[in-house]
């Protein structure tokens, strides 16, 4: 029989799993976790850049999100598992589900099959979700609607994912744009605003998105794992 851990276990969580921890939002997470006293262990590929992670006091496995095996021993004596690993633009449209989708449920599936399966921790995207209309706030209750190719990869992970939710305790979140020091793909943004003042967008009409710091996201995420509801 399974064991099910109670909501009062989660803040004794030591040992946790985070993939993609060589990008942006996992490399603060990772550093963020190790600060805080837990057992860190990263999942990355052998072609990674791991220099970063190799200034902290992490355990670094090697395999792929699309690797069954690999994530088998990846998971194992995991409270919690971390799932930040992605992609978000390829040349082929399979690329993106094959990491986004299947590796999420590749994930799930793994996470599912101990005897004590950890807590998973699914950072989708809120592209996976679509854009809101008329001003109107997104949330989690309204149909997704993705209008892009990565969200709508990011949101057959999270169904993917859901569909192992009977067999261990999920919780997904849908972050916005991310900033925040070390991310390389806003940084153009932010090195015009700085040497001129604007940053220009093409075309007429007035377009808003949603930015989260890193910071704040991190502690969503924290407050996720103590507090947060499952799927």
């Amino acid at each position: 029989e399974r064991d099910r851990r109670s909501p009062a276990d989660v803040g004794k969580m030591s040992r946790v799993l985070v993939t993609g921890a060589t990008g942006f939002i996992g490399g603060h997470l990772a550093s963020r976790l190790t600060a805080q006293g837990h057992d860190v262990r990263c999942l990355v590929r052998r072609t990674s850049v791991t220099v970063d992670l190799q200034q902290l006091p992490v355990e670094l496995t090697i395999g792929d999100v699309c690797d069954p095996a690999a994530l088998r021993g990846a998971v194992r004596g995991c409270d919690v598992v971390y799932h930040l690993a992605g992609k978000t633009s390829a040349r082929r449209r399979h690329e993106l589900y094959d990491v986004n989708a299947r590796g999420a449920e590749l994930v799930a599936r793994a996470c599912a099959a101990q005897t004590s399966p950890p807590l998973l921790i699914l950072v989708s995207s809120l592209a996976a979700a679509g854009t809101s209309s008329g001003g109107s706030i997104q949330t989690e209750t309204k149909p997704a609607r993705p209008v892009s190719e990565y969200g709508r990869s990011k949101l057959a992970g999270e169904q993917a994912a859901s569909a192992w939710s009977r067999q261990l305790p999920l919780s997904i979140l849908r972050p916005g744009i991310v900033f925040g020091p070390r991310n390389r793909e806003m940084l153009p943004i932010f090195r015009a605003i700085a040497r001129l003042g604007v940053h220009a967008v093409v075309g007429f009409t007035p377009h808003r998105v949603s930015l989260i710091y890193q910071d704040d996201l991190l502690e969503i995420i924290a407050r996720v794992v103590r507090q947060g509801q499952r799927v």
